[in-house]
């Protein structure tokens, strides 16, 4: 009878540790939301070994993205946007036109998310799921051309524009340089939304809801088994029906850090693909000059004004 009642109590225990592991995300999830709300974080992403890959930092209110150019004989990083004490930045040099030619060439994958879902789910219970296009600015685009002539010249150093903030929605803005979206490369992968959905830059789509925690697991990725955290948001119509849901897997290494997050769209019976996002790392431990301004000539954006019309840009600031 004792015997009966000791195997009983452990078959309980080992339910409740067994539920108590599904119930609890991966100690790690906690300490990236803090760290996107405190404001201090470097985040690189994108596919590891050789070639391009995305990275975001920020600190104390700046906020700066760019990319990571790794060769044989080392990493060279370009910066692309950046917000800092009122201004927004826009830098032209050989590694954002490198992506400007992978986007030309379709060899760019956005970690973005699904097309308009007002438009599909919202209306007709389908689902178009698909890349975000990107608009990126080249040396022509960016410069009409008048300091690094064609659009596929690989310049030498870094130029740039700025616009402060308060001209944002200035409509005689050049719309070659495509202001209205540097807040939007400014973002983390929207993936991330399940640790910094509160994040300022992060994009939310119409009738999406904060994504929540449903269960830990195990998850085959490479041929190998990984802890996992599983979580899901609701997409709702205009009437405020669920019609999808979004579901989210934080796949984490063996020493705990996040390695991956993949992400389906759920409708009507079906799994669609829609985002694969491959983290380097997160981190509050900055690189050395991660969010310096970069050594680079800052020009004036383009705002309707006498010297725009007669093509003279406007020298601003000389980092050296």
């Amino acid at each position: 009878m004792r015997m009966g009642k000791k195997i009983a109590a452990v078959l309980a225990f080992n339910m409740l540790l067994s539920a108590g592991n599904a119930l609890a995300e991966q100690p790690a999830a906690e300490k990236y939301r803090a760290m996107f709300q405190n404001g201090t974080f470097y985040v690189e992403y994108g596919p590891k070994g050789w070639g391009m890959r995305d990275y975001v930092v920020a600190q104390n209110g700046v906020r700066m993205s760019g990319y990571k150019l790794e060769k044989l004989f080392g990493t060279t990083t370009y910066p692309a946007y950046r917000y800092d004490n009122g201004k927004y930045y826009q830098f032209c040099n050989k590694g954002t036109v490198k992506r400007q030619m992978e986007i030309a060439n379709q060899n760019y994958h956005a970690y973005t998310h699904y097309e308009s879902y007002q438009d599909s789910v919202g209306l007709d219970n389908s689902f178009s799921a698909g890349r975000r296009t990107v608009s990126s600015v080249g040396a022509g685009g960016f410069f009409g051309g008048g300091i690094y002539g064609q659009h596929n010249d690989l310049p030498k150093n870094t130029t740039g524009k700025v616009l402060d903030e308060s001209q944002m929605n200035n409509p005689a803005l050049d719309p070659d340089a495509h202001w209205e979206l540097v807040k939007s490369h400014l973002s983390l992968p929207s993936s991330l939304k399940i640790f910094a959905w509160n994040d300022k830059y992060m994009s939310k789509e119409y009738g999406e809801t904060e994504p929540s925690f449903v269960e830990s697991g195990q998850v085959e990725d490479d041929g190998k088994s990984y802890v996992c955290d599983k979580y899901v948001s609701p997409l709702k119509d205009s009437n405020g029906k669920v019609k999808a849901e979004m579901h989210y897997t934080a796949i984490y290494d063996d020493k705990g850090n996040l390695r991956k997050i993949t992400k389906i769209c759920r409708i009507a019976g079906k799994d669609i693909p829609i985002d694969e996002l491959e983290v380097v790392t997160i981190t509050d431990i900055l690189p050395e000059k991660a969010i310096n301004m970069p050594k680079s000539k800052i020009y004036a954006a383009d705002t309707g004004s006498i010297t725009d019309l007669i093509k003279k840009q406007i020298l601003v600031e000389d980092n050296k």
